[in-house]
Parts: C-alpha cells; structure tokens; sequence
C-alpha cells in the first residue's frame, strides 16, 4: 500500500477495499484521494461507553504502532478510514497542511496519560506564516475509545508557533462532529 501511496500522481485515487492494514506514511501527499469502501449503516444506539456511534460504519482500519504525522500535505481527500493507535499511547497530528478534507474519520484508541500526546491535532511546524495548518475541514469526525483508565486524555488539540499574531498558526480548520443518533430524528 505504501508503494502505491507513494506512486499517486496529482489528481488520482486509491481505493482501499474493506479490512485492517498496517497504517501507511501519509506525509507530503497533495492534491490525492484516499478512500475506504463503506460499511453497512449503523442503526444501533450506544456502545460500551453509552456514546451513541456514527451512523456509517468504516469498514477500513489502519493501525498504527507509533504516531503518526501527516506533515506538508494539501488538498487531500481522505474519506471512511479508521485510525487505530490499539490505545498504545500514540496520536494522529496534523502538520503544517493545509485545505485538506476529511469524511467519517475515526481515531480510536488513541492518546496518552497526563494529555502529553493528544488523540488528535493539528498544529504548524514552524514560526513564519508559511507554516500555518488551516482551512482542513473534517466531515463525520469522531475520538472515541480513549484509555478511560489514565487521567487526562486530550481527544483534539489545535496549536500553533511562533509569537502570537505573528507567527504560524492553526486556523479556520472546521469540524462536523458525530452527533447521537437522537439528533438525527425529526422533532
């Protein structure tokens, strides 16, 4: 899959079929689509922590045994992909990338004790306007399957650099979180 990742020439897409893979590198892609086949709806109400889940199933899992960054990449489609850290102590960051569009991602059982290493982030990887992470936008976003056992998960955190309001920062990234299923129903 990383073979083929690396091969991807502006404008193309990959398919990934439903399973769980050993996550792939996705640093310094642009302008590429990544896309898991979807999974039935899901039309059950709640989990082992009574949070109700998203009501489309991904049925594409990446896993991963260390972090994993995504840095200099823009105008990427990433669509129906479980990001699975198998609650190691690991997260998924965001760097320095930019118009990104993100559909039914998951983060799963990631996140360290004390928030040293959060779920989720988007930050800049450096001090200059150059750097800065904005306009990613994140449709069906979910965290879920924290370690309940440590104190201080951090699910998402947005950072910047540099002095404030002059050096890179983190802006205008928009999320659609999961809402209950409830939300979904007619009033």
């Amino acid at each position: 899959m990383q073979t083929a990742l690396n091969g991807l020439a502006s404008g193309q897409s990959y398919i990934i079929p439903c399973g769980t893979y050993t996550g792939p590198a996705l640093s310094g892609l642009s302008n590429v689509s990544l896309i898991g086949l979807g999974g039935q709806e899901n039309t059950s109400v709640g989990n082992e922590y009574a949070i109700s889940p998203n009501p489309i199933v991904t049925c594409v899992t990446f896993t991963y045994a260390t972090n994993l960054t995504m840095t200099n990449s823009y105008n990427d489609y990433i669509k129906g992909i479980t990001f699975d850290f198998l609650r190691g102590g690991f997260g998924f960051s965001l760097n320095t990338s930019s118009m990104n569009n993100f559909d039914n991602l998951t983060i799963r059982g990631a996140g360290s004790a004390a928030g040293a290493i959060p779920a989720f982030q988007i930050k800049t990887n450096g001090s200059t306007s150059a750097f800065n992470s904005a306009h990613n936008h994140f449709r069906g976003f979910k965290v879920e399957a924290l370690d309940l056992t440590s104190n201080g998960i951090v699910g998402i955190k947005v950072i910047g650099a540099g002095t404030p309001n002059t050096g890179a920062i983190s802006t205008d990234n928009s999320f659609q979180m999961w809402k209950s299923l409830a939300m979904y129903r007619p009033v």
